[in-house]
């Protein structure tokens, strides 16, 4: 009974709970694929390998092939494979890796053609992880 009233006191928009609030809303559906890539670390000059694993025209996650994660949050990168430099920043570390927002959206026909080529056989779009509106309790 508690929880439901203070679950629907955050629906409502009466409670709000920082570390429940959305940071943000995605703008574009993440596309999961397996792209063997390299993350260049323009300021420090070094590179890192590793593999894409979301795509989207507005930025992809990356995940570097070592096995810890450092902290490089604001850093600015390129990322490139196959011949394609994708530049941008970080702006989400994760134990996933590190999301990366490109400098220049991609059109939606080069997502395509990328999800295309590199994606996963069962290609799904995740959904936008933050909804619009306040956050619903489970």
């Amino acid at each position: 009974m508690f929880f439901r009233k203070i679950r629907d006191l955050v629906r409502n928009g009466i409670l709000k709970i920082p570390y429940l609030q959305p940071r943000y809303v995605r703008r574009h559906k993440r596309y999961s694929c397996c792209i063997v890539a390299a993350m260049h670390v323009t300021e420090r000059h070094f590179e890192i390998e590793g593999v894409i694993l979301e795509l989207s025209q507005g930025g992809l996650l990356f995940r570097q092939a070592s096995r810890y994660i450092m902290d490089r949050s604001q850093e600015f990168v390129s990322i490139r494979f196959e011949g394609l430099v994708l530049t941008g920043q970080i702006v989400n570390i994760s134990s996933q890796g590190y999301g990366v927002l490109f400098d220049e959206e991609l059109t939606a026909d080069r997502v395509q053609m990328l999800i295309t080529t590199y994606g996963l056989r069962t290609l799904k779009a995740r959904p936008n992880s933050m909804p619009q509106g306040a956050p619903q309790l489970a």
